[in-house]
């Protein structure tokens, strides 16, 4: 309304330096409050990140992966070794046009420094597409670390290789838009390449 009013008062001659005055610390006021609804949401997304999921109710409650209940077999296991499932792993990806960044040798990388664990590989792969649509935008690019996708294979201590890894879509469930669009259709993707070993 003042700012509407202040053309016809100074039309009229009349002084508006007091009009003037309120309209920039008016003006002053909402920046800084702009300032501080940024920093709040930056901390709110932070401590989001913070959250560990909810398990569903009906999840039993156990102290490790051995306590964890099969809920269903889907097709005939592959009998795939480590080795074996680190190449086929590989080869799905690229065929699926995303890229492997790197592969993590973290058994060789712990005997360097003196320690003896079992074969575990952790398979980095990106979709520039996917990637892309984070990476584009400032606002976004503070999500960087949920990035690149990570699939782990590994074996334990009875010779059975297993395949891992984290459910980044249900992670960016809790922040929506564009980051949710983009880690689910990766999760998606990275599950459909497990599956092609497990079945």
């Amino acid at each position: 309304k003042d700012s509407k009013e202040i053309p016809k008062l100074k039309k009229e001659g009349k002084d508006i330096s007091c009009l003037m005055a309120e309209m920039k610390k008016l003006s002053d006021d909402i920046k800084t409050l702009d300032d501080r609804v940024s920093e709040t949401e930056k901390d709110l997304k932070d401590a989001l990140l913070g959250i560990p999921n909810t398990p569903a109710n009906d999840v039993p409650c156990g102290t490790d992966e051995n306590d964890n209940v099969e809920v269903r077999k889907v097709g005939k296991p592959r009998k795939f070794d480590f080795e074996q499932t680190v190449a086929v792993l590989t080869e799905e990806i690229l065929a699926a046009n995303w890229k492997v960044l790197v592969t993590h040798n973290l058994q060789e990388s712990l005997h360097k420094n003196g320690y003896e664990v079992l074969p575990v590989k952790v398979i980095e792969l990106c979709n520039p597409h996917h990637s892309s649509k984070i990476l584009s935008r400032d606002a976004e690019r503070i999500y960087t670390n949920l990035m690149p996708c990570r699939i782990a294979v590994y074996d334990k201590s009875d010779g059975t290789t297993h395949v891992s890894l984290m459910n980044s879509g249900m992670l960016a469930a809790q922040l929506g838009g564009i980051v949710d669009e983009v880690m689910s259709a990766a999760y998606a993707d990275s599950m459909a390449f497990i599956q092609l070993v497990k079945r």
